[in-house]
């Protein structure tokens, strides 16, 4: 079962005059967690001998909130009959609002042919809600024959390998509880072109009144499988290391996050009946430091903090401990002013643990979805 679902297919809006090539507007329309594409004035006579002639000029922006790095844009080049497209040279994609070009070196396509020609950006370029617009340009040749016309049109951005990363805790916790909920961990790949591996994530633990000693039997989950540990045998984490220090949950296989989706996992610990009344935990995570690959070829990944809708996703969050037999409260916790951080006690044994991440969990995914949805 599939938590959320950012990306689907992206669906052509529009239709080309190619008898004689009009110059209409073309648009890609995305669902929400994906880039809009909109190519404007797509059609012009090419100039004899021109150098950086204007051909096109191409918006893009996210449908929703999120950032996503485009890495190439194939944009399909059609001539008018009798025309030839070896006319054409040196074409580039260019920012319009430096003047910036994109497409540089071994990017430049100087063998544009009929059909689609892929630009790819020697840098990603990052996009989101606002729109950011390109320019494409290409050299003529002198021998171009008198009122040859050329189209221009964008198709679907190819997007560069992504993980956002995001730490939400619960509110509080109960001394003595076995397999205790302590924090949801959102690996966000809908801004993501491929899937992704990850194999290791470091998690920061520091006590507050309490010892590491008080978090035993430490394990990370997938939200699908409640039941089982993700590290287990020589990856299995008996006890956290020193107050403040970093504990990595090396994991047993690859846990894979689909490209244009989203994976939930969550942070149990075994909490000590002894734990002192009033103590916390602080769990925090650097997302950088998690381990992760591109899973078609094994490159690395380097994951980010999760921005949706301008706002910056949490990665940190304190989990209070109280008395057993005393109300735990399952409300998100608040990192800022209206940003929820949410949350279910983990405050309970497993049969109750897995209705409160049942909702845990929906709750959990709803706020994301809804914020990339914004």
């Amino acid at each position: 079962m599939k938590i959320y679902r950012i990306i689907s297919t992206v669906a052509i809006i529009g239709i080309l005059g190619l008898a004689g090539i009009a110059a209409a507007q073309v648009v890609v329309a995305a669902p929400p967690g994906a880039v809009n594409v909109t190519t404007l004035s797509s059609s012009a006579v090419a100039s004899a001998n021109s150098v950086g002639m204007h051909f096109a000029t191409i918006e893009l922006s996210g449908n929703g909130s999120g950032t996503y790095a485009v890495a190439a844009l194939p944009v399909t080049v059609t001539s008018a009959a009798g025309f030839s497209t070896g006319n054409l040279s040196n074409c580039q994609l260019v920012n319009n609002a430096n003047g910036q070009t994109l497409t540089t070196g071994a990017d430049v396509d100087n063998a544009v042919v009929n059909g689609t020609n892929t630009f790819t950006l020697d840098t990603p370029l990052q996009i989101n809600s606002a729109t950011t617009t390109l320019n494409v340009t290409c050299n003529v040749a002198s021998t171009v024959l008198s009122g040859a016309t050329f189209q221009f049109v964008a198709g679907t951005p190819i997007l560069a390998p992504t993980l956002g990363v995001t730490l939400n805790t619960v509110q509080s916790v109960h001394s003595g509880t076995q397999n205790a909920i302590l924090a949801i961990i959102v690996l966000d790949g809908t801004g993501s072109g491929t899937n992704t591996n990850v194999t290791s994530i470091p998690l920061t633990l520091t006590e507050s009144g309490a010892t590491q000693g008080d978090f035993t039997n430490c394990a990370l989950h997938s939200a699908t499988n409640f039941t089982t540990s993700l590290n287990t045998g020589n990856n299995a984490v008996g006890t956290l290391l020193s107050n403040g220090g970093v504990t990595s949950f090396n994991l047993d296989t690859p846990f894979l996050v689909p490209a244009g989706s989203g994976e939930l996992m969550e942070l149990t610990c075994t909490v000590a009946s002894g734990t002192p009344i009033g103590s916390s935990v602080s769990v925090s995570i650097n997302p950088a430091s998690v381990m992760a690959t591109n899973a078609s070829n094994g490159s690395t990944i380097t994951p980010v903090t999760s921005v949706s809708n301008g706002y910056v996703e949490p990665i940190s969050g304190t989990i209070g401990i109280t008395a057993a037999g005393t109300a735990v409260s399952t409300t998100p916790v608040t990192t800022s002013p209206g940003a929820p951080n949410t949350g279910a006690g983990g405050n309970a044994a497993m049969n109750i643990a897995l209705l409160a991440l049942s909702g845990f969990v929906i709750f959990a995914a709803s706020v994301f979805a809804l914020r990339r949805n914004a």
